[in-house]
């Protein structure tokens, strides 16, 4: 399943690579739900807008082929947003349905869009903030494997990896000098 999924995703370009990793379009879940027999239902979207902010609140919920609920999702999508600032109100609406099938799916079938090689977070879920996250949890936890990590052979293979990834300067001097704390552990 997870070879029909990718190749799917690949012919019809329903991904986008952020920061190296591939994230899948909400029509990409879609199919992956269609795959184990399921199809999404949308409740009406709530408008949650002030004067001040257009704001829209939604429900998706997975059925099955005799549609008994089995996925919930929930989302939410604003012109506060970085990236939909200048959203018509038609727009931001229609993003927190997308969101909320994204999200529901995502409970249901994530495990089979991992297989397949795609990150388990819709693409439509992405920010920079996200991003920025993501990138913190995956310094962190590099740098507590690079302290656990107890064999020499390894530690050389993630100091070439860090070399060659698109982590900072500064993170990549950081995580050096704890592979170069850990080499002199080892030998002591």
């Amino acid at each position: 399943m997870a070879v029909v999924l990718k190749d799917y995703i690949v012919k019809n370009k329903l991904y986008a690579t952020i920061k190296d990793k591939n994230y899948v379009m909400v029509e990409g879940w879609q199919f992956a739900g269609a795959l184990v027999g399921t199809r999404a239902l949308l409740d009406e979207p709530i408008d949650l807008s002030t004067d001040k902010e257009i704001k829209y609140k939604c429900k998706a919920e997975i059925l099955d082929a005799n549609d008994k609920v089995i996925g919930r999702g929930y989302a939410i999508c604003s012109n506060r947003e970085d990236k939909k600032k200048t959203f018509d109100e038609y727009a931001i609406m229609s993003m927190a349905q997308t969101r909320a099938i994204g999200k529901a799916y995502r409970s249901l079938v994530g495990w089979i869009m991992k297989l397949a090689g795609y990150e388990t977070t819709p693409q439509e879920e992405i920010t920079a903030k996200y991003v920025e996250t993501q990138f913190k949890i995956d310094f962190e936890k590099t740098k507590a494997m690079i302290e656990n990590c107890q064999n020499p052979d390894t530690l050389q293979k993630y100091e070439e990896q860090i070399e060659n990834s698109k982590l900072t300067d500064e993170q990549k001097e950081e995580l050096i000098n704890t592979i170069m704390l850990q080499y002199e552990q080892l030998h002591s």
